[in-house]
């Protein structure tokens, strides 16, 4: 998982293969440090190991949603310490999901009721595996919180409405969206 987000963050080619792409070097030299920053926090590094070897798709969503929050976070003129927090939750947003059973995941079928309500329970779950990493900030860990909340209070885990989403949150949730509706999946 690290090999692969080191090459990501070395390649021009991988981040200009982003739907939205880095515009300048000064972009890509700051997502290069970022991940660079990630990458040697063995706790996340291990946290993405789990991500890659649960499922390559859920992996690739996730590298692929954090670098799309970067480019929003970046957009706003984040500064680096908010930048930061955004990349981490953008990378970790989906970690709950790893405690989902595997056939779960890869179902190509409809879900059953049961079968959802298991499924959403990946944002709590992923909200205690961040919360209990030193250094996560909570900002972060909401990202795996509240990613599925919506603007009129349709979303979960809570039914939150417009602005009582934390930004962040709305953030990683418009790069999870997109993503899932630009990419292949299960």
């Amino acid at each position: 998982a690290c090999a692969h987000l080191v090459h990501m963050a070395r390649s021009d080619e991988e981040l200009e293969n982003m739907a939205v792409p880095f515009k300048d070097e000064r972009h890509r030299r700051r997502i290069r440090e970022i991940l660079q920053e990630i990458i040697n926090q063995r706790k996340l590094a291990e946290e993405l190991g789990v991500l890659y070897q649960t499922d390559t798709f859920l992996f690739q969503h996730s590298l692929r949603v954090g670098m799309l929050s970067a480019v929003m976070g970046m957009a706003n003129d984040y500064d680096p310490v908010r930048l930061y927090e955004l990349v981490v939750g953008g990378l970790l947003f989906d970690i709950g999901m790893t405690m989902v059973p595997q056939g779960l995941l890869r179902k190509k079928n409809p879900l059953k009721a049961e079968e959802r309500a298991l499924i959403r329970q990946h944002t709590t779950e992923g909200y205690q595996i961040l919360t209990s990493i030193e250094g996560v900030s909570t900002s972060s860990a909401k990202c795996a919180l509240l990613h599925h909340e919506r603007y009129r209070g349709e979303g979960y885990p809570f039914g939150l409405k417009a602005d009582d989403t934390p930004e962040f949150a709305q953030i990683v949730g418009l790069a999870d969206l997109y993503d899932a509706l630009m990419s292949p999946r299960h």
